[in-house]
């Protein structure tokens, strides 16, 4: 993020009064291309983007409101106001549905319009749950890709779609209700989830490792002759969770074990609430059973000292 920012600073020196910067998990690094968005406290907004070594900007339409007549939610609703840039041609949203343990469901629940660049969605809610958002285009064509966020009652966000990326505005009671709800969830489930894949072989069941900046952590290692899995997840409440196809595992005499698939989640881009929540399940090449300890490697990331806590091993 650091060298994102750096790059934008040095194209416009006033990045200092931008009003939100957010960057909604698109797998984006550093030494990566991207197209951000900055809103500035004056509601100037600019597309900033880089690829190779070249940074353009392009101020954005300032026409569409932002804070401005927007629907307040009642203490049961969640409510949605959407704002298409000028140069898409999504006609509707579908909107799906989490059931009660997170998992987003494939049958819509609403099909909403956009009428002159806008959208409102709005649904009766008692308790926090997920969703995903997904646009219909002219024709009647799905777009490929889909948003998901927490659905939080008595919360109104502004949702901002672009070209290949979005930006989410929200209140600061809204992130204390998700991070205050999900360490609720934790603490009753234990971390658990009907809907986690049954893994066959040993497994140790509980696991420490060394503390890392971005709060990730492995919850649960399994072996078998096939692969190794790793249950991996973020400690940070609604923060994203992101493993990319270049990460790998290394046993305590450096050999590598790279990354084969996800068993349940998304490799290269963010993870869907539940699996935010609860945590994803990564297959990497088969280690030795026997092995003590392994160190986690990605992008920017390195958990390191992974091992079991206690004696014995679970077998599926």
């Amino acid at each position: 993020m650091s060298g994102i920012l750096k790059s934008i600073k040095q194209a416009d020196q006033t990045l200092g009064n931008f009003l939100e910067l957010e960057i909604e998990n698109y797998g984006i690094f550093p030494e990566k291309d991207f197209e951000i968005l900055v809103t500035f406290k004056d509601g100037k907004r600019i597309l900033y983007k880089k690829k190779g070594n070249q940074l353009s900007s392009r101020e954005m339409n300032s026409s569409q409101p932002v804070s401005e007549n927007l629907r307040k939610a009642k203490e049961n609703e969640f409510v949605i106001e959407g704002f298409v840039d000028e140069n898409i041609t999504d006609s509707c949203y579908n909107i799906y549905l989490a059931d009660e343990h997170f998992l987003i469901q494939d049958e819509p629940v609403a099909t909403v319009p956009v009428v002159n660049k806008r959208f409102t969605y709005v649904v009766n809610i008692d308790k926090m749950t997920a969703g995903r958002l997904r646009c219909i285009f002219p024709g009647g064509e799905l777009c490929k890709n889909t948003i998901s966020l927490y659905f939080v009652p008595g919360e109104t966000v502004s949702l901002f779609v672009h070209n290949g990326f979005y930006n989410l505005r929200k209140s600061e009671e809204y992130d204390d209700k998700v991070n205050n709800a999900i360490d609720a969830i934790r603490e009753e489930t234990e971390w658990k989830t009907p809907h986690q894949p049954k893994i066959k072989g040993e497994a140790w069941k509980e696991v420490k490792h060394k503390q890392n900046y971005y709060n990730l952590l492995v919850k649960e290692v399994y072996f078998n002759d096939k692969e190794t899995v790793l249950r991996i997840a973020n400690k940070g409440y609604g923060e994203g969770l992101t493993i990319s196809k270049e990460a790998y595992l290394m046993d305590e005499d450096g050999n590598k074990y790279r990354l084969l698939r996800a068993v349940k989640g998304n490799i290269g881009s963010n993870n869907e609430p539940e699996v935010r929540i609860f945590g994803g399940y990564f297959a990497f090449e088969p280690m030795p059973k026997d092995v003590k300890r392994l160190t986690l490697h990605d992008v920017g990331i390195e958990i390191k000292n992974i091992r079991k806590t206690k004696e014995g091993k679970v077998i599926y």
